[in-house]
């Protein structure tokens, strides 16, 4: 699924106005007909609705809103913030549309013209929705913050009022509804999808209005949010006569004295990728553990007792990762620069490897379209900066993806994947309970496990990531937030 800017959403509007043909006031009705109907199916029985509405086309599908509730007998009463002299079309249309019905707005010129707030009170805020072009002051900043002081429970139409829908460089949660509900048209947002905004959206509700199909197709845009459908079409298939060498061969460096178990989770769940073969290059120290833990892969063992001193790429391996628990000495910085001069196949680099390279810089020796996974601290190692929000680490990471010609998969709550042609793939499915140890090192296996199958590489991220956020909101579901573990994510791999 495309994500779009907050103008494209306009072009695309515009195009299904004059494409359908239908009147803008009627685009309108048709939005405001789909939040109503989720409202009265979500909140039957509700004793009243305050709904607040600017004074554009966000606020005319507010007083819409408040227009189609009341008619299906709910309590409501309309708030007009008086930010500017003129409404849009819509808004005036409505306006007059609400009159005919016995509605009266009252107009918010300063806090002290807000409504009285009853205990039952649900707020529905349709002040600004994508129309925020610069950060709130005035009366719409004190609205706001009177909002946010006077209700517990707000729904937000489309947006969140004070959130921008595109990238946000500064995010100030304090002059931004706090949404327990985000109704948003068509597609979810762009600023959706950082984790600043969390806790502004609330449950995120994408409600589809019907906007002009061959405009979204031909609309360009380099964000993408990988769905379930379109992960399930990236799943590969087995073929009735086939063999194991049909589905390849794995190769994994990880393991140090004391960190085996990242090299049983990685070769683990590599293994559930469904490869063929798996192999896994672990110290000698590590050889009894991981034949024991994961009898069904082979295992290499490194001259050295402890850590990875270096491994002979064989041509029978067609997909390789290394960096789970795989330490940090000096040693292994030359073995894994050597492995990156030589690597022919897809490589996936993770954890320890990362951080051997932040350390070194040696940047330069990454083959073309490497896979590297870092979280948002090893995200900050590689690039040796600090960033003030979400939005500027993806920012560069995009600028990092391009430059290196690698995939960059930033991992957090909506993992984004950065591409070598400046496109961001972000990831929807996952769990907070993943947030435990080892649960990266089970990315790794299995994104190389899915690349030894031959599937074309960003496809293998797509469908690997999303299976993994998958496995674990099944594992959460199973075992609980808190006491789901990272193996938990390897048994619901499917």
């Amino acid at each position: 699924m495309k994500l779009f800017l907050s103008e494209q959403i306009r072009q695309i509007d515009e195009a299904t106005i004059q494409n359908e043909p239908i009147a803008s006031i009627d685009l309108v009705e048709r939005a405001s007909q789909a939040c109503s109907a989720w409202i009265l199916e979500n909140y039957e029985g509700q004793s009243s609705f305050h709904i607040f509405c600017g004074m554009g086309n966000n606020g005319a599908d507010g007083l819409a809103i408040a227009r189609l509730l009341a008619e299906s007998d709910q309590e409501v009463s309309v708030h007009v913030i008086a930010h500017r002299s003129n409404g849009s079309s819509n808004f005036d249309q409505n306006i007059k549309r609400l009159a005919e019905v016995g509605i009266d707005a009252n107009y918010v010129n300063n806090p002290k013209d807000m409504p009285t707030v009853h205990e039952n009170s649900i707020a529905i805020d349709a002040i600004l929705g994508i129309g925020l072009g610069k950060p709130l002051r005035g009366i719409l900043k004190e609205v706001v913050q009177s909002l946010g002081e006077a209700y517990e429970h707000i729904i937000s139409i489309d947006v969140p009022t004070g959130l921008p829908s595109d990238l946000l460089q500064d995010f100030n949660s304090k002059t931004v509804v706090k949404a327990a509900h985000t109704l948003t048209f068509q597609f979810p947002k762009l600023s959706f999808l950082l984790a600043e905004t969390g806790e502004v959206t609330g449950e995120i509700h994408v409600l589809d209005i019907g906007l002009d199909g061959v405009a979204i197709h031909d609309t360009p845009s380099n964000f993408h949010i990988t769905t379930e459908f379109e992960a399930e079409t990236f799943r590969p298939t087995r073929k009735s006569f086939s063999h194991k060498g049909t589905y390849g061969h794995a190769f994994l460096v990880a393991g140090h004295e004391g960190m085996m178990g990242a090299a049983v989770l990685a070769t683990r769940a590599c293994l559930r990728s469904g490869a063929g073969w798996v192999s896994t290059h672990v110290p000698k120290s590590g050889r009894d553990i991981l034949q024991m833990a994961a009898p069904e892969a082979m295992v290499s063992v490194d001259h050295a007792n402890m850590s990875f001193t270096g491994t002979i790429l064989s041509d029978r391996y067609s997909a390789i990762g290394i960096g789970p628990g795989l330490g940090r000495e000096t040693k292994s910085l030359e073995a894994l620069k050597k492995v990156l001069s030589e690597v022919q196949v897809p490589i996936v680099l993770d954890a320890d490897a990362l951080h051997l390279l932040s350390l070194s810089k040696d940047w330069d020796l990454l083959p073309p379209q490497a896979v590297l996974t870092p979280h948002i601290g090893e995200f900050k190692r590689m690039t040796g900066k600090e960033y003030s929000g979400t939005a500027e680490m993806l920012i560069d990471a995009m600028t990092w993806a391009e430059e290196k010609k690698c995939f960059l998969v930033l991992k957090g709550a909506f993992t984004a994947i950065c591409t070598p042609n400046g496109e961001v793939y972000f990831n929807t499915s996952g769990h907070p309970g993943m947030a435990t140890s080892g649960s990266g090192d089970v990315l790794t296996g299995l994104l190389t496990g899915l690349l030894a199958q031959g599937i074309p590489i960003l496809n293998a991220i797509r469908f690997g990531v999303w299976m993994h956020g998958f496995a674990g909101e099944e594992a959460a579901g199973i075992k609980g937030e808190h006491a789901m573990i990272a193996s938990d994510i390897i048994e619901n791999l499917q």
